[in-house]
């Protein structure tokens, strides 16, 4: 089965699901990305890129098709490869200096940032961040673009905000449905599994379909609630069941666990993501989100909900709160016990409770002594250092508590790692 076929089988399957809006990107410019370069001397690999328009060219002829056989669904095409392409031959017209090379450092026939190696100083001029993914910069365009252009060439038969608008139009006529009304008909979802299984070959197929369908489907509500355990639950048992062709009228051994093949890829299994912890991670990034932006929706979250001390360590007032905030902070005090800091200018990193030396100093006071630190729990690294640092050093060497503070960078933001 080719990789168009699939695709198509793919959106199908979605399609039978429940989605009707579908925004389809191309591929990017894969021989011009700073891999693809690595493997051609540092020119656009031509290889790479007659794989890339091929696939494009198929995927984009058949969307006046995908409309006609789905009239009650729409179908757009938004084309990566040609926007990068005209920020590859004028970059200076869209504030770039360098398309080659990534903003970070990337290990030979690698893709991805070496961990902690160097960063360029402004990524905002380069085009690629790592071996193959744009910058934010470049993404902003992009996206940019895909909702605005009237260009066929670019968004065809329309935009994306256009999309938005029969989106819209659409919805107001329909009635309200439960918020979990695509994630829990679970009948209709093993249904269309069980149908799809016996037309699509076993592993790379199967699994590109768990990723792209099964786990996508109640990827909206993992981002903004908590998903009942219940559903988390039957989506992964659902999972590994179509994998292993599970779901008809047989039972088959599964031969690898579910929770090892959702393993990383360097630990060599497929990294395929687990519904609760994915729901764990992004319920708590809302609030991490919150405490880094300064924007309005920041703004609301910490005036409505935040007591003096900081964003990450409020407690909630009141009977009436938004129940969506509550589980978001459940879900970042679960997050936060694995989370280490890299101090730069010690204004996010909390001295006492956060993970930014071996241990958290906190865990290292007698319980004896705890009540003396109890005015300052909730203080900074910078504002504990900058002022009482002597006397801090001087009660902590009392408790024979021995340990060397990394220096302060004004310029560069505490970092979670």
């Amino acid at each position: 089965m080719d990789s168009p076929t699939l695709f198509f089988l793919i959106l199908q399957g979605m399609y039978n699901l429940g989605a009707r809006n579908f925004v389809l990107l191309s591929t990017e410019v894969s021989g011009c990305t700073p891999f693809g370069r690595s493997s051609n001397a540092g020119m656009c690999n031509e290889e790479y890129n007659y794989a890339s328009t091929t696939f494009n060219t198929r995927v984009n002829a058949s969307i006046d098709e995908l409309n006609q056989e789905m009239a009650d669904a729409h179908f757009i095409f938004v084309s990566l490869y040609r926007m990068i392409t005209e920020i590859i031959e004028d970059p200076s017209a869209y504030g770039f200096e360098n398309i080659t090379a990534p903003c970070c450092e990337v290990p030979d026939g690698a893709t991805t940032c070496e961990e902690d190696g160097a960063v360029c100083p402004d990524r905002s001029k380069y085009l690629y961040f790592d071996g193959g993914h744009p910058t934010d910069a470049a993404n902003i365009i992009l996206a940019s673009r895909a909702y605005y252009s009237n260009q066929t060439t670019i968004a065809y038969p329309f935009n994306v905000k256009q999309l938005m608008n029969v989106t819209s139009l659409r919805d107001d006529s329909r009635k309200a449905t439960k918020p979990w009304s695509m994630v829990t008909n679970f009948k209709d979802v093993h249904r269309e599994l069980t149908q799809i299984e016996q037309e699509m070959g076993w592993c790379q197929g199967r699994l590109s379909l768990i990723k792209h369908a099964l786990l996508l489907l109640p990827s909206y509500w993992i981002l903004v609630v908590k998903l009942p355990a219940t559903t988390c639950n039957q989506l992964n048992k659902m999972a590994p069941e179509f994998l292993w062709g599970d779901m008809a009228y047989h039972k088959s051994i599964h031969r690898i666990k579910w929770s090892t093949t959702c393993l990383p890829h360097l630990e060599g299994c497929v990294g395929r993501r687990d519904i609760k912890e994915t729901n764990l991670a992004n319920m708590a990034y809302l609030v991490y989100r919150a405490s880094q932006q300064t924007s309005p929706w920041a703004d609301l979250i910490k005036c409505r909900y935040c007591e003096r001390q900081g964003l990450l360590d409020n407690k909630i007032r009141g009977k009436r709160v938004s129940h969506v905030w509550r589980r978001a902070l459940q879900s970042w005090r679960k997050v936060n016990k694995n989370i280490g800091w890299k101090i730069g200018n010690g204004v996010l990193a909390k001295f006492w409770t956060d993970h930014w030396g071996a241990d958290r100093l906190m865990d290292m006071i007698p319980s004896s002594h705890i009540h003396l630190i109890h005015d300052t729990i909730t203080c900074s690294v910078k504002e504990l250092l900058e002022e009482n640092g002597e006397a801090l050093m001087d009660f902590l060497a009392k408790l024979n508590i021995h340990f060397t503070c990394p220096p302060l960078q004004a310029d560069q933001p505490d970092a979670m790692v």
